[in-house]
């Protein structure tokens, strides 16, 4: 087979959770050639894991690490790693958490489908399904639609997973398998987002060149918690989500997401009906306020882990 994957994996403070991730690529029945993971500026015993790791050089892959001096969000890991990899010589980028576990085949039916396909020069990205508890977690493969004043994205349904594969608009990075020639034309993601919509917005720049198509027999474990907890998280969300509608569509859209945002998250109506309280008001008005603005990378007040009850 002639198609060779690099995998770019991001962590930060997860390590019992990074070491279940790399066994599993370690028991893919298609290895990858090579694989990187970004250590986004790790407190715990990360980076003297992944030393001894890299020294584990055994011939099935090439091992490294990347250690950044500063915690870069998932963004900018992204980047960092993806930059190492295109200079390798693969032909796919292969993105994915540190809380991410691959089924055995995950590989070999990405692979099988791609170069089964006619229409290969068409094809940017393939995509695994992911499973959240042993259920399709349909968040993570969407599809956009547009009126006259907003656009709208939604899962794929999850019908479209009996089927083998199914076109998608956006991609989360869990799972997210990128041709080298669609990372070169349409370069990396924006490092400026932190973290939280940056595969969306790269999603949109790599559907202007060409398609993504999610493998359904080819799947990623990715156990998550769906908390509807307000945290520092919900700043970033909401500023990149705004900014990549300014950036990527008609200026109404633009003027509607500023306003429906508004309304939903600092209005009146928001606080008596959706109890939102100050602290998470006045965190939402920044938000919008620095999606208008374009100010972005990481805020200085926002910062992970910060109370946001207990900024004054």
């Amino acid at each position: 087979m002639s198609t060779r994957i690099s995998v770019v994996l991001v962590t930060h403070n997860r390590l019992e959770c990074l070491k279940v991730a790399l066994k599993r690529y370690e028991e893919q029945t298609i290895l990858p050639s090579h694989i990187v993971v970004v250590d986004n500026a790790s407190t715990d015993t990360t980076r003297e894991y992944l030393d001894a790791w890299t020294r584990q050089q055994d011939g099935k892959f090439v091992r490294e690490a990347i250690h950044c001096e500063k915690n870069l969000g998932g963004s900018g890991g992204f980047c960092v790693g993806m930059e190492r990899v295109v200079q390798t010589d693969c032909n796919f980028v292969f993105l994915a958490d540190d809380d991410a576990y691959a089924q055995e085949d995950m590989f070999e039916e990405l692979i099988r489908f791609y170069e089964a396909r006619k229409d290969k020069q068409q094809i940017m990205a393939l995509c695994t399904a992911v499973l959240n508890h042993g259920k399709i977690d349909c968040v993570h493969r969407r599809r956009i639609k547009r009126n006259v004043l907003y656009v709208k994205e939604y899962p794929v349904s999850p019908q479209e997973y009996e089927g083998k594969f199914f076109s998608v608009d956006e991609l989360s990075f869990v799972g997210a398998m990128i041709k080298k020639e669609a990372i070169k034309r349409i370069d990396y993601p924006n490092t400026e987002f932190f973290l939280q919509y940056d595969d969306t917005e790269y999603s949109l720049r790599l559907r202007e060149i060409g398609e993504i198509y999610c493998v359904v027999r080819s799947k990623m474990h990715h156990d998550t918690i769906d908390s509807q907890r307000i945290t520092w998280k919900n700043y970033y969300s909401l500023r990149n989500e705004i900014f990549t509608i300014k950036s990527h569509y008609p200026r109404r859209y633009f003027y509607t997401a500023v306003l429906m945002s508004y309304i939903k998250h600092c209005s009146f109506l928001a606080r008596l009906l959706k109890k939102k309280t100050p602290a998470q008001i006045k965190m939402y008005r920044m938000a919008i306020s620095d999606a208008m603005h374009g100010r972005l990378g990481m805020h200085e007040v926002y910062r992970p882990g910060v109370d946001i009850e207990s900024i004054q």
